[in-house]
């Protein structure tokens, strides 16, 4: 069986090669995302598909034991964050999520980095996705009811209570204004809610179940990444996401069974069809 960088590594050798165009930095992480909300990041289904720029990405899911992430986060902490943009940059980190962006290059460095950790490749997908419209990566199951502080920004920090469901990404590409071979895609958790079938057998579980059926938005950890093809944005959990104090990372991140472990997600841009 061939080993987890030989595999990224034959999938990245067949991504079309498209030049990469530079980029300035904000003089605020946050500016870009001040008063954008995810309803407005869907899109409008009416808009003539013409219109619409196809945007194509690589997706991987790493899943590493938590034993090993002090062999994983030296190397997550030199990835590029000054080009990233943040609805609230301080909520996102006290969310305890990380973020930072990469070349081809850091992607093939990382999956070795993460090869010698132990980690394994879950999940690997090709998606195409129109911009103004979301597609959306499975990140982790919440097979039952979870509690979490939740900073919704402003200084803000929130009790809630949600699941049973699953912690899922909702990435929306966006032209990027004035720029061919480029786009912006916002990244939003969300909380996906699943019915829990075997609730209907009991009245009690399923009052519980349908108390926490909606579905939530975490907007204040959404994040926007500049990307041209070959380059992509890791996510990941910082390592205070699983302590004492539940925050949302760790519940869409991290995990206790069978061992406690962490999850990785990289999505690499590999084509823009303007």
């Amino acid at each position: 069986m061939q080993n987890l960088t030989t595999i990224i590594v034959c999938l990245l050798c067949c991504i079309s090669i498209c030049g990469c165009q530079e980029k300035a930095a904000e003089t605020t992480n946050d500016k870009i995302l001040k008063n954008v909300k995810i309803t407005d990041l869907i899109g409008n289904k009416t808009t003539p598909q013409s219109d619409r720029t196809e945007v194509n990405f690589q997706v991987y899911l790493f899943h590493l034991l938590q034993e090993n992430y002090a062999k994983v986060s030296p190397y997550l902490d030199e990835l590029v964050t000054e080009l990233l943009k943040y609805r609230d940059s301080t909520a996102f980190s006290s969310n305890g999520f990380g973020a930072g962006l990469g070349s081809k290059h850091s992607l093939e460095k990382l999956t070795r980095t993460l090869e010698q950790a132990g980690a394994r490749c879950i999940y690997s997908r090709q998606i195409k996705v129109l911009t103004g419209i979301y597609e959306e990566i499975a990140l982790n199951n919440i097979p039952e009811q979870r509690s979490i502080l939740y900073y919704s920004g402003s200084g803000k920090a929130l009790a809630l209570t949600f699941g049973p469901g699953r912690g899922v990404l909702n990435i929306v590409p966006q032209k990027a204004i004035g720029l061919r071979g480029v786009c912006d895609v916002y990244i939003t958790p969300v909380f996906r809610a699943i019915k829990n079938k075997t609730a209907d057998n009991n009245f009690a579980e399923r009052n519980i179940a349908n108390i926490a059926l909606p579905d939530r938005a975490f907007d204040s950890s959404a994040i926007v990444a500049r990307l041209s093809p070959d380059e992509f944005i890791a996510l990941w959990p910082k390592d205070y996401a699983w302590d004492n104090t539940p925050i949302c990372a760790g519940v869409f991140l991290t995990g206790k069974k069978p061992k406690p472990y962490v999850r990785i997600c990289v999505i690499m841009c590999t084509g823009i069809i303007d």
